[in-house]
């Protein structure tokens, strides 16, 4: 079976005044259908960056990446796009959801980027809200919503066009702990309905939910390891799919980690119209003009019915 994305000795440099960072030193890695891989490490080692390279947000200075066995490198940026938003969720520590909108309409936009009809965006929007169990909080904006609701909702967001493979960095980072094992519990799920999981995170009762951990050091990937959760899984019979067809994959689709993955951070949910800021904290106005484009109106927003209260 083809890997989901492949990385062979990725190596990723960055220009800065005082010299040339590496970030990444010849790193490979593979992730296939059913994977849940939780990757630790020391701030500033490459973890974020090569998440990064994995979502196809950004690109490798040497090595290669072959996702769904098609190489990164020939593909065009529209490609790659699509693959950001049809194939990848990506979640954030810090969520990114668009402020201007309540969590219905953040779950909802990335559909509507893709054409995906009205009718079908609510059906869709409504199984995932009550899947991460926001159905009553569906009209609320990110303000008013706690940490760990907002952090449900960029799940809900990340899987809403079906990826077959969700990207985390740090998900529990700006969590509280019963908070971040709420997180947990509902990766475990996103999981067993067939999704693949890679985690970045400095979280150890996250990294041993994975079935697979590695660790990095100074840019490497050292050599992974099984954890507690896959020899359960071997042990016990498997656990049974009760919404996959909701939340899994369409078996019909085919210096260092601050500055720079901040960049990257903004250039992922890109894919979706939704812009982290990361430099500013300020919410800038491509994803509202993408939003047009979609909507046909300055007014109307993604989704928008004529009252939903």
């Amino acid at each position: 079976m083809t890997p989901i994305v492949e990385g062979r000795r990725l190596t990723r440099t960055f220009p800065m005044p005082s010299g040339l960072v590496t970030a990444l030193r010849e790193a490979s890695i593979e992730i296939s259908q059913g994977d849940y891989v939780a990757i630790t490490g020391p701030s500033g080692c490459g973890k974020s960056t090569l998440l990064h390279l994995l979502g196809c947000v950004d690109s490798p200075t040497s090595g290669s990446l072959l996702f769904e066995g098609h190489d990164a490198a020939r593909l065009t940026e529209s490609a790659r796009s699509r693959i950001r938003l049809t194939r990848v969720g990506f979640i954030f520590q810090r969520f990114f959801l668009l402020p201007m909108l309540d969590a219905w309409e953040n779950v909802e936009l990335p559909q509507a980027e893709i054409g995906i009809v009205p009718r079908q965006r609510e059906e869709r929007t409504r199984e995932l809200l009550e899947y991460v169990g926001l159905s009553d909080r569906a009209h609320h904006r990110p303000a008013q919503l706690s940490g760990g609701e907002m952090q449900r909702v960029a799940i809900a967001r990340a899987l809403a066009n079906r990826p077959a493979l969700l990207l985390a960095d740090e998900p529990t980072g700006e969590l509280d702990e019963d908070t971040g094992e709420q997180i947990a519990d509902l990766f475990d799920r996103v999981h067993a309905d067939g999704t693949a999981i890679v985690v970045v995170t400095h979280n150890p009762l996250l990294a041993r939910r994975a079935r697979r951990h590695l660790t990095m050091k100074r840019g490497t990937v050292e050599a992974g390891e099984a954890t507690a959760a896959t020899a359960a899984a071997h042990a016990a019979p498997g656990t049974p799919v009760t919404v996959a067809s909701a939340i899994g994959p369409d078996a019909s689709s085919g210096p260092e980690d601050q500055d720079t993955d901040e960049t990257a951070e903004q250039d992922a949910v890109d894919g979706v119209a939704v812009s982290a800021a990361a430099r500013t904290g300020d919410t800038p106005p491509r994803p509202v003009t993408r939003q047009q484009r979609v909507t046909g109106g300055a007014q109307r927003r993604p989704g928008a019915r004529k009252k939903r209260r």
